[in-house]
């Protein structure tokens, strides 16, 4: 039986939880890879179903306006994105 991959893409800004929700897996923390071009840290998870092993690989990316930003490719190929923020921060 084959894996589903599905690319799923964490932005926010800086603090705002990202690297700590896509941590929280086990597995995921152990296999990080490092995008330097882009400024990205990817987490792989393998998840097991009834319906059959899915791979959710988590991007996590700053969303910000001072570069880094990866280009709009990048979002368009991913099959969900989630975004953070903080919700303390009142000057946003």
């Amino acid at each position: 039986m084959s894996t589903k991959d599905f690319k799923v893409v964490l932005g926010g800004d800086f603090g705002s939880g990202r690297t700590s929700f896509a941590t929280r897996f086990l597995d995921a923390k152990k296999n990080k890879k490092t995008l330097k071009a882009i400024k990205t840290e990817t987490y792989p998870l393998l998840l097991q179903s009834s319906a059959g092993a899915a791979t959710f690989t988590f991007f996590d990316t700053l969303v910000h306006a001072k570069g880094g930003l990866p280009d709009n490719s990048f979002f368009r190929t991913s099959d969900a994105a989630i975004l953070f923020f903080d919700t303390t921060n009142e000057t946003r």
